[in-house]
């Protein structure tokens, strides 16, 4: 038969093709359960009231939803110039002083309420040498907001050159988003 190429006609390569599509779709599907039942399974647990307990929730958390070695989360002052809490604390990665710069990164996401992906940061001249000096290659900052007032931030730190994909970003979001209530709420009691 002339349709018939190394042992496979043109059924068989239709069926292989439709085999891999579902095989494709439902990893996507199983993927998207698992992270799924991690938002719920830590939204379960942000109605702790122990603020410290809270943070490292969130920073364990998110860095198991986006696969990422390190995070630490930055609660800002009122005005947004100093941090007034960092968790987890005293790391080899505490911030070196307490007041932020102005035109800082820290800085921009409470100004600006937006999160930012640095996807390596030794092409990015904003990026501290803190940061850089830590052997972090990629990061991600998420501003926590209650309404629309920041009141920290989160940062997925990379030992990796990596972009922060959009399904990432989404899901740092939506966590942030959950997080903040209960880390206000834990903050008045």
């Amino acid at each position: 038969d002339k349709n018939v190429t190394d042992g496979f006609d043109e059924h068989d390569r239709i069926f292989l093709e439709t085999l891999a599509s579902q095989t494709a779709v439902a990893y996507d599907h199983a993927r998207l359960y698992q992270e799924l039942r991690l938002l719920h399974d830590i939204n379960k647990q942000l109605i702790t009231l122990d603020l410290d307990k809270l943070l490292q929730l969130l920073v364990d958390g998110a860095k198991q939803l986006t696969q990422t070695e390190h995070g630490i989360i930055y609660l800002l002052s009122e005005d947004g110039a100093r941090i007034t809490k960092y968790f987890p604390p005293a790391t080899e990665y505490s911030p070196s002083r307490m007041q932020l710069n102005e035109g800082g990164i820290t800085r921009l996401i409470f100004e600006k309420g937006e999160p930012i992906a640095i996807p390596n940061i030794l092409e990015d001249p904003k990026v501290s040498e803190d940061v850089a000096r830590w052997g972090f290659k990629a990061f991600y900052g998420q501003p926590l907001k209650v309404g629309e007032k920041v009141t920290g931030v989160l940062y997925l730190n990379s030992d990796q050159v990596r972009q922060f994909s959009d399904n990432d970003q989404r899901l740092i979001a939506t966590l942030a988003t959950q997080a903040a209530s209960a880390i206000q709420n834990a903050q008045y009691f």
